[in-house]
């Protein structure tokens, strides 16, 4: 008759199966956060990969950016879900077209322009089947372009990518997605579509109720003027 199973065998199988899902390699949402597109997809085989954590009693965190491109793929960390006063992390194809060139840059308003860099290292470049790849490492707070970002406060974050003409970054190739709520980096979100959204809808949304009120105040002005009841 087989051994009837220890309660800690027992234990650890129910731990097991009660852990968050996670990707080989990166132990998403146990180990990292992480974004991987599109869902469902697994390491090293996604369109567009993005994994960070702070490192063992230290105050710096470890990211990694890679993604299927020709051109560049970034990260930015906002206050808000406008472009503006952004955080910028850019991993892109060199000069050469051989291998990968990361970046911290900034968004003055709609122009990205080169970052401060201090506080930031990059650590590691690879390129490998069409996938570029960049790890660096980043100071809990970090000031760029007078900007502050510390990452004990909750911000949104912005994932684009783009082309590059002459070696040099362009306009993103469609809106960059933005998350829905402020991410808290004290912790290991697993941050997939459904947590994305487009940042113009809210701005659409708005216009949107911005020409009803006024639609609404110049009917009101008409009814007053002709003597008419709404």
């Amino acid at each position: 008759m087989a051994a009837r199973a220890s309660s800690s065998t027992i234990l650890l199988i129910l731990a097991m199966m009660l852990m968050p899902p996670c990707k080989a390699d990166y132990f998403c949402g146990i180990n990292n956060a992480c974004y991987m597109i599109p869902s469902g997809c697994t390491y090293g085989n996604c369109d567009f990969e993005v994994v960070w954590s702070q490192q063992a009693n230290s105050t710096k965190y470890d990211f990694k950016i890679a993604a299927r491109a020709t051109g560049w793929v970034a990260i930015a960390i906002t206050h808000d879900k406008k472009m503006g006063d952004d955080d910028v992390y850019m991993c892109s194809v060199n000069e050469t077209g051989t291998g990968s060139k990361f970046e911290h840059r900034f968004n003055r308003g709609r122009a990205n322009i080169a970052g401060s860099g201090v506080g930031v290292v990059n650590t590691e470049l690879t390129t490998k089947n069409g996938v570029v790849s960049c790890r660096f490492e980043r100071d809990l707070s970090v000031t760029n372009n007078g900007v502050t970002f510390n990452l004990t406060t909750d911000w949104y974050m912005f994932f684009g990518k783009g082309p590059l003409v002459s070696g040099n970054p362009v306009q993103h190739e469609k809106i960059p997605m933005v998350t829905k709520q402020k991410v808290d980096f004290s912790l290991l979100p697993i941050i997939s579509t459904d947590d994305l959204e487009d940042p113009h809808v809210e701005d659409d949304n708005g216009a949107t109720a911005h020409r009803a009120g006024l639609l609404l105040v110049t009917c009101s002005i008409m009814a007053i003027l002709t003597g008419t009841q709404m």
